[in-house]
């Protein structure tokens, strides 16, 4: 019997795949004085992350995944997920990283040392529908979780910030 979750996603792969593709040669600035860590965070996109972000498991390598579901080649065989609680995890995230090329040109909210659950980002930006967080080394950050809706702290300072994209 022919799955068709499977085939409803690897149809949404395909889509957030080229919105993703939209941000890879980007640099994205989001700074400000009122920041207590970094003043400046630098984001970053690449083709490593895009199978993290998406919450499917796959066999193929992480930047394998992204160049088959960049130009169409990705199998139904070539995505996974966990029966149990997999499903509506991966239908959130898709949803989020088909708009993701949109996301920084707008005032987003930002908020340094987010933690949601076990993750733990440098910073994370919510445009209100959708949230992700970031995390890196001293110099970039790069996309390690996307939520659905806006998940930022509301204990935590919270900030509005124009990004810069370079």
């Amino acid at each position: 019997m022919k799955d068709s979750f499977k085939e409803i996603v690897r149809q949404k792969l395909l889509v957030a795949a080229q919105e993703y593709f939209a941000l890879i040669n980007k640099i994205i600035v989001i700074e400000s004085e009122d920041f207590t860590i970094n003043k400046k965070y630098i984001i970053k996109f690449n083709k490593g992350n895009f199978l993290h972000l998406t919450g499917i498991i796959s066999n193929l390598k992480a930047n394998d995944f992204f160049e088959k579901c960049f130009n169409s080649s990705i199998k139904i065989d070539d995505i996974g997920y966990n029966e149990v609680k997999n499903k509506t995890n991966i239908k959130n995230k898709l949803r989020c990283l088909l708009a993701i090329s949109e996301m920084f040109n707008k005032e987003l909210l930002v908020q340094e040392q987010f933690v949601k659950n076990r993750v733990i980002c440098k910073i994370a930006t919510s445009d209100g529908s959708f949230t992700i967080g970031f995390s890196g080394g001293s110099k970039f950050v790069y996309p390690m979780t996307v939520l659905n809706k806006n998940r930022l702290d509301e204990k935590k300072p919270i900030f509005k910030i124009k990004p810069v994209i370079k």
